[in-house]
């Protein structure tokens, strides 16, 4: 099988055109919903829609074919040019007089097509010309021709037709109208395409333009769309105990998805990798929904079974979210059924509640929505979330977007026909922060008394357990190395311990020690997600290791079981004197060892003067780990919900002891432990007793496996 990446995004939506404009908006909250004065003159119950402004032809098109462009409908226009934007972004290049403008490097256009999608396409305009050829059904219609501006502008395959034409991708060309799963559907058509080799690259989309009286009557009759005594722009309220339907958008959405081999070779950007796709119908209702959630569930698992992932793999879900009583709590349920305690660890957050529903670029919408929070590690929000409904009891990120890491996404959407999809989403694969783990030795303690010689670290095995937690992930701190983790860990008998080299530092050396703070937190979660059970694992830091470790807790909570914090706090600084002896080559070992709580400590020494010897020289204005001297902010530390033990040495002349007594004061819940006599690098000279101490914190964080901490329906804000 092949593996399938996204190398192109275009969209068209309420809060933005274009992917730069959407991910903002989308991020910030930004509410596109409005009254519809058409829906009170025709006597609906609901009053509001979602639409697109700002959109122009001419920004997007050749000059020449904008005249006929506008003669279209709106549901044609969104359609060619949403998948321009796509196949643009994807570096396609366009025809001229049937020869490619510039060479098609790396694309072999037979095995290039087109898989678009809509639920209603020209609706409006089917509408439009009925009611003026019938003097508004007065009489009925003859047969007549008509110009092909009306075909054009209402059946499905003009725009997927032209896409083809204008980039010239030779293989199949289909639409599909699957309601409102139409989008993800045609991302799912196109998925299997490339995965199962018969095509390279197919670019699949979805377009809508539903705002119209026939539309609203249709959807108003069956009580789908919003009611309440709400103003137009907090309509849509998915998950919401007082939701009363959904607002009804327009809008539309593409993707090109393409042979990871083949984007490779022609360079390409990769946004991410589809990793799987499943669909089903209930084979019950045309809307109705059951409220226990088995039939999205049965999606969920194929979707999981096709990528053969466990369900703790997921970071995030976009769920369909249409704000209608049975939805959400039809979603809620599949997706407590299927990740079981995994479920309510992490954000779920629903793209209509700022843009409302449009049928089938929705599905799509959500998929872009999701790429942009892995792009930018930030969960978009479920605006207008107020009054908890006690069966949506999940955390969905309610009326403020989140700093969260996204390695791997769900995608959920559910249709008219009881037509349920699903798929799930990776970020690109590569690593950033050149991390490298392996394991530390964790021999016996008389066993070094002895003078045994420690085993060589080795890589970690994934799946390295211990108490079902995971092992122990240690973080150096600045200046520091993995081997500073060793006197420590061999007084930890029985404990899987596994450290790395972060940026910039010993085996590391040769990345950047400015590497951005969201690609550390990334590649760490990542890790950590290789190495840990269901529950996460414990991640130690010392100095600012620690507060990386932090960080990484607040990014990716889900990953997190518990927190040792050494010697560390606000705001992080590295003291004048050793910044001019980097810059000017080795501190000075006298100078190091001034750090040491027993300077004469001849193998404390060695390592921190090694750890220091080995590590890249930082520039004057360089950010370490994404944290700049002084900087006092590395997130909302109330959102830390694990156990969380804070070591502070009382003789430490490196960090105060008052700053470790303030973070632990800052975290929910933690421990604090003051070591009067110990120094910064306490887990150099006092190993033995540091390991006491952590021992019985392992052992309170593993009798609390399996627990997660939920406040009787409250979703964390």
């Amino acid at each position: 099988m092949k593996r399938v990446v996204i190398t192109g995004v275009g969209i068209i939506a309420p809060s933005g055109v274009g992917k730069t404009e959407f991910w903002r908006n989308n991020t910030a909250g930004v509410c596109r919903l409005s009254h519809e004065p058409l829906m009170e003159r025709i006597g609906l119950r609901s009053r509001v829609v979602s639409r697109v402004t700002g959109f122009d032809l001419a920004r997007h098109h050749d000059p020449a074919d904008v005249p006929w462009f506008s003669r279209l409908s709106r549901f044609a226009q969104f359609g060619v040019t949403v998948g321009a934007m796509a196949a643009a972004d994807a570096g396609l290049p366009r025809l001229s007089g049937g020869v490619s403008e510039t060479s098609p490097a790396g694309i072999n256009r037979e095995r290039a097509g087109v898989v678009f999608s809509s639920a209603i396409g020209g609706t409006p305009e089917f509408q439009d010309t009925y009611e003026e050829l019938s003097e508004h059904g007065a009489h009925p219609i003859d047969a007549f021709p008509e110009e092909s501006v009306f075909y054009d502008s209402v059946f499905l395959n003009y725009a997927p037709a032209w896409t083809a034409r204008t980039f010239g991708l030779r293989g199949p060309c289909t639409s599909l109208t699957t309601g409102c799963t139409a989008g993800i559907d045609a991302l799912g058509l196109g998925f299997d395409l490339v995965r199962q080799g018969e095509l390279d690259l197919v670019v699949t989309a979805a377009a809508e333009a539903p705002l119209s009286g026939l539309a609203y009557a249709t959807l108003d009759v069956i009580g789908s769309l919003a009611v309440g005594d709400w103003p137009p722009e907090r309509a849509s309220r998915p998950f919401d105990a007082r939701r009363g339907g959904f607002v009804l958008g327009e809008g539309a959405a593409a993707v090109v998805l393409e042979d990871r081999t083949s984007a490779i070779a022609r360079g390409a950007r990769i946004y991410g990798e589809v990793l799987a796709y499943s669909s089903q119908n209930n084979a019950r209702h045309m809307t109705d929904l059951a409220p226990d959630g088995a039939a999205m569930a049965s999606v969920l698992r194929g979707v999981l079974g096709v990528a053969g992932a466990e369900p703790g793999v997921v970071d995030y879900v976009n769920a369909h979210g249409s704000s209608t009583p049975q939805n959400d709590v039809f979603e809620t349920q599949a997706l407590k059924i299927v990740l079981g305690e995994h479920a309510y660890k992490i954000p779920v957050s629903s793209t209509k509640s700022m843009i409302g529903h449009s049928l089938s670029a929705a599905s799509l919408t959500g998929v872009i929505a999701t790429i942009g929070a892995i792009e930018t590690g930030m969960v978009p929000p479920t605006m207008n979330y107020e009054f908890p409904d006690p069966e949506c009891d999940l955390d969905y990120v309610p009326n403020q977007a989140r700093r969260h890491h996204v390695g791997t996404a769900l995608v959920m959407a559910s249709g008219f026909g009881g037509i349920h999809s699903g798929a799930l989403l990776r970020g690109p694969d590569a690593t950033r922060a050149g991390l490298s783990p392996r394991r530390l030795t964790t021999a016996q303690p008389d066993a070094a008394e002895q003078g045994a010689a420690p085993r060589p670290p080795t890589a970690p095995k994934p799946d390295a357990a211990v108490g079902g937690g995971g092992p122990v992930l240690f973080l150096h701190g600045f200046g520091g190395a993995a081997e500073h983790w060793e006197p420590l860990c061999r007084e930890l008998a029985g404990t899987e311990a596994v450290a790395v080299d972060l940026p910039g530092h010993g085996a590391n050396a040769g990345t950047p020690l400015d590497v951005p703070a969201r690609s550390l937190d990334a590649d760490l979660a990542d890790l950590t997600a290789a190495l840990g059970g269901p529950d996460g694992i414990v991640v130690a830091g010392h100095s600012l290791g620690a507060l990386v470790a932090l960080r990484l807790a607040i990014a990716a909570p889900h990953r997190v079981r518990g927190l040792i914090l050494l010697t560390s706090g606000f705001p992080f600084r590295v003291h004048p004197e050793l910044a001019d002896q980097l810059s000017r080559g080795e501190p000075e070992p006298a100078f190091l060892a001034g750090s040491l709580r027993r300077p004469s400590d001849q193998q404390a020494l060695r390592l921190v003067s090694e750890g220091f010897r080995r590590m890249r020289r930082p520039g004057p204005e360089s950010r370490i780990w994404g944290i700049g001297e002084g900087e006092t902010d590395i997130g909302d530390l109330g959102r830390v919900r694990v156990p969380a033990l804070v070591i502070v040495a009382g003789k430490d002349v490196v960090t105060s002891p008052r700053k470790g007594r303030a973070l632990a004061a800052a975290l929910p819940g933690a421990e604090l432990l003051e070591l009067p006599d110990a120094g910064h690098y306490v887990h150099l000279e006092d190993a033995a007793q540091v390991a006491g101490h952590v021992r019985g914190f392992l052992a309170r964080v593993a009798g609390a496996a399996g627990r997660y901490e939920r406040d009787s329906g409250q979703v964390p804000a």
